[in-house]
């Protein structure tokens, strides 16, 4: 779907990255060979499960859609998914930050692809223009003079805003 073609959209916010989790000790390292025969589990409709049918299920994995993050915890808790392919913050937050999360690592490095370079945007109503327009100079002003550094500093501990 092509979102361009019904809204405009501010420059770049932030881009988080998107990392394989898994099961401690499952052998499973993050890479297509070692999610062969393997299901992962993804939100429906993201960048996260496009990634997966691209990469993983074209290697022999199964994606698994969910409607929504918990789902995929609670399966993946029960052992009926191998793996997750999710965003970085979301995952550590709603996971491997908690007690039930503890069983679980993040493998391999960040998924690296086009589809991930976007990064999110404010989307407005094409009318917007204008809109549009302040909120590019004000993310332009607070990049330059450091603001957006150091709000981010203190909720990240890796660069939010990505490539």
């Amino acid at each position: 779907m092509n979102d361009k073609k019904t809204v405009i959209f501010s420059n770049k916010v932030y881009n988080t990255p998107s990392r394989v989790v898994v099961k401690r000790g499952s052998g499973i390292n993050g890479s297509p060979a070692s999610l062969k025969g393997k299901k992962i589990g993804v939100l429906k409709g993201s960048t996260q499960e496009a990634y997966s049918n691209k990469v993983f299920a074209k290697a022999g994995a199964t994606v698994v859609g969910y409607g929504n993050t918990q789902d995929s915890y609670l399966d993946m808790a029960s052992g009926r998914l191998d793996a997750l392919v999710a965003d970085i913050v979301e995952v550590k937050a709603g996971l491997l930050s908690k007690p039930e999360g503890k069983p679980f690592e993040l493998v391999g490095a960040s998924l690296d692809d086009p589809l991930f370079n976007v990064g999110t945007a404010a989307a407005l109503r094409k009318s917007d223009t204008k809109l549009r327009d302040q909120i590019n100079a004000a993310l332009k002003a607070i990049r330059a003079n450091g603001t957006y550094k150091k709000i981010a500093d203190k909720y990240f501990d890796f660069d939010v805003y990505g490539k």
